[in-house]
């Protein structure tokens, strides 16, 4: 029975039941800024988070850390902000203050987004940073570093007509990996603020803050064509140049670049995760892809 003192409600972040419960209206409010596009897809028994908030108002902090080990896994932001979850329960339990509960943006990236996400992918999910779009029902995991330009390449498939997933973060449907599902963030872009170079239909965009203190043009993709989950059959291996070439190259560069935001530290999780990403390199095509610009990247993946 849930205490009198708390509110309920259910979301469904990248279409999983994630049921919040809290003290604060402020949470919930968070909550349906952050999951209300979504809608239940998958059949699971939701996972459960409580966030006591507190009355107490002190200086927002400014950063958070990770910290994980086996079926556990924290985010401290500080003495008073603090989220711990665990697998085997499929639960979280977080105390923070109003400061942080009223501060949207900082609350919902460092803390709901996080332990969520961080659950979800524990449970069900192999991560991937990276970008996802679609073209003729085929989709594309578009790798690389952070400035190998994965959400600019990413939108500018989707203004060319490509079906837009994500910027820079999908995820693997462990449970039928063979299949090569891959769920991803379909109602935002996220560029950065000089983007309006590329894209000069962003120019009257304003950049806001994040809730990582990084700028960014917040761009809903409601005029794009756009969907939740595809199925894969390339990665492509981004790097900017002064050349344009799209080359296929051995699937080991992928997995190189590829595994290290696995679940290490629990070895059930991440045996699965590599298991489940083994099933999608041996059924899919792995490309490095140099280029100069966006539109000459996209007239190679064209081809």
């Amino acid at each position: 029975m849930l205490p009198p003192d708390l509110m309920q409600e259910t979301f469904y972040p990248l279409g999983f039941p994630v049921t919040i419960a809290t003290n604060s209206q402020a949470v919930l409010d968070a909550a349906h800024v952050e999951w209300d596009s979504w809608r239940q897809v998958f059949d699971e028994p939701p996972v459960r988070f409580t966030f006591h908030v507190s009355h107490e108002r002190s200086p927002l902090p400014e950063t958070s850390s990770f910290h994980a080990h086996g079926h556990q896994f924290v985010f401290a932001v500080d003495a008073n902000n603090l989220g711990i979850c665990d697998t085997s329960t499929h639960s979280g339990v977080a105390w923070i203050t109003t400061s942080v509960a009223e501060d949207a943006t900082f609350f919902r990236y460092h803390l709901l987004e996080g332990m969520a996400l961080e659950m979800l992918v524990s449970l069900h999910l192999t991560p991937f940073h990276a970008g996802c779009v679609a073209r003729q029902g085929r989709g594309a995991l578009l790798c690389g570093d952070s400035e190998a330009g994965k959400s600019s390449l990413s939108y500018a498939c989707a203004r060319r007509g490509w079906t837009y997933l994500s910027d820079d973060a999908c995820y693997l449907l462990r449970r039928c990996a063979s299949e090569r599902i891959v769920l991803g963030h379909p109602h935002r872009v996220r560029l950065r603020p000089d983007a309006p170079r590329l894209f000069p239909e962003l120019a009257g965009l304003v950049p806001i803050k994040r809730g990582n203190g990084k700028m960014s043009l917040d761009v809903r993709t409601t005029h794009l064509q756009s969907s939740p989950r595809t199925a894969v059959d390339r990665i492509v291996l981004l790097r900017r140049t002064d050349r344009n070439q799209l080359t296929r190259v051995d699937p080991q560069l992928a997995r190189d670049l590829c595994e290290p935001i696995f679940y290490w530290w629990d070895p059930r999780i991440s045996s699965e995760q590599q298991s489940s990403f083994d099933a999608l390199l041996s059924q899919c095509e792995v490309f490095s892809l140099d280029y100069s610009n966006p539109d000459s990247a996209l007239d190679l993946l064209e081809r």
